[in-house]
């Protein structure tokens, strides 16, 4: 297993054994780094380039290059340029001039790929965002409001396929299928939306139109193909699961989907339900639910007490942390077990399983937010 950190002293890589044994500290990997000359990538130079967001097939490199300021209303604001780089052949095009910096500015998303690498969605930092076709060259600005620029507002792709969500008018949800070549108003899912792990449907909470507590917290789910609404059901995820901190609680499975959902009026933890069952499983206390790769195992942290005063680096002003056991829910018998205990974290620890399914990660202490 390989685990990264970030320290005071730069990014360090550790291996550890199955057993959690530390094997040692490896050289981090890392494609691209910037140097007088220009960027190097996988030891390649490129006069002129600065490091950027790689394409999923690794083929081509999005940047952006500083061109001064220029005047915003009276204020001079910084500018840039956004390029694209075909990292085989060397050949370099512009693809997006005159982007704005908002200027210590947070919460904001960069490019954004789709997964075939045609597709780019390009924000600059105040109010534009440029769906760009690189095939075709052609831009569009889909920004529909001042928030086009935060987070909350980040298109989304799915998984494995060129399907984006993104805010439409009056907080709606728009489906670009470009597999299908058709975009699509989705006026029963407000936005935020995302799609689940597989790609196969679309969730939307209704914590989106109203903060009231009870029965209005529910969830709306709809086929990612056409649109469709397939299920409503109880409890929403947490904010880290639909802007994309933590994992999808929507899965979707043979004959249908299960969703492990948060703040349900009839649980007090994840409720998870799913087709053929005569009721939801209410796991208690427990949330951040984690399924495994196969989806037959849902891992969540479950809180049971605060700490005393910790002594520790960055930890001496606090009076007490949460302290937090992990579950693992057997969807297949319905068993819950303690499978670790003693984590201490700010919010709850971040888990995620391995490829196979045979090892569940937890890191702790953990923290969202600046």
């Amino acid at each position: 297993m390989r685990v990264r950190y970030w320290l005071e002293a730069g990014r360090v890589d550790y291996t550890f054994a199955r057993d959690g044994a530390l094997l040692g500290e490896v050289e981090p990997e890392r494609r691209c780094g910037n140097t007088d000359g220009g960027a190097k990538i996988d030891n390649q130079l490129y006069p002129g380039v600065v490091c950027g967001s790689i394409s999923p097939d690794g083929k081509l490199m999005t940047y952006g290059l500083a061109v001064g300021d220029v005047d915003v209303n009276g204020r001079p604001t910084e500018s840039w340029d956004q390029w694209l780089i075909d990292l085989t052949a060397g050949d370099t095009r512009l693809l997006q001039a005159g982007l704005l910096h908002c200027g210590g500015c947070d919460f904001k998303f960069g490019p954004n790929w789709a997964p075939s690498g045609r597709y780019l969605v390009v924000p600059d930092l105040v109010y534009q965002v440029f769906l760009i076709d690189l095939d075709s060259g052609t831009s569009i600005d889909i920004a529909v409001d001042e928030r086009a620029t935060q987070l909350s507002s980040e298109p989304t792709w799915a998984p494995r396929a060129d399907r984006l969500l993104r805010p439409g008018p009056d907080g709606s949800t728009i489906l670009e299928d470009f597999v299908a070549g058709t975009s699509v108003t989705l006026t029963e899912l407000p936005w935020p939306a995302a799609f689940d792990m597989t790609g196969s449907y679309i969730y939307s909470p209704a914590w989106a139109i109203s903060t009231e507590a009870g029965p209005h917290q529910r969830t709306t789910i709809a086929d990612a193909a056409t649109g469709e609404i397939v299920g409503i059901r109880a409890g929403t995820p947490s904010w880290e699961q639909i802007w994309g901190v933590g994992a999808s609680p929507i899965v979707a499975i043979d004959g249908g989907f299960v969703a492990a959902l948060e703040n349900s009026d009839s649980c007090d933890g994840t409720l998870i339900s799913e087709p053929g069952l005569p009721a939801a499983a209410c796991i208690e206390g427990a949330v951040a639910a984690v399924f495994s790769p196969d989806s037959s195992l849902v891992a969540l942290a479950r809180e049971v007490g605060r700490t005393g005063p910790i002594a520790g680096p960055r930890l001496d002003s606090y009076n007490g942390l949460p302290r937090f056991e992990i579950v693992v829910f057997d969807r297949a018998t319905g068993e819950v077990t303690v499978v670790a205990h003693g984590a201490v974290s700010y919010q709850f620890p971040a888990l995620s399983w391995s490829k196979d399914g045979t090892l569940l990660l937890i890191r702790w202490p953990n923290v969202f937010g600046l």
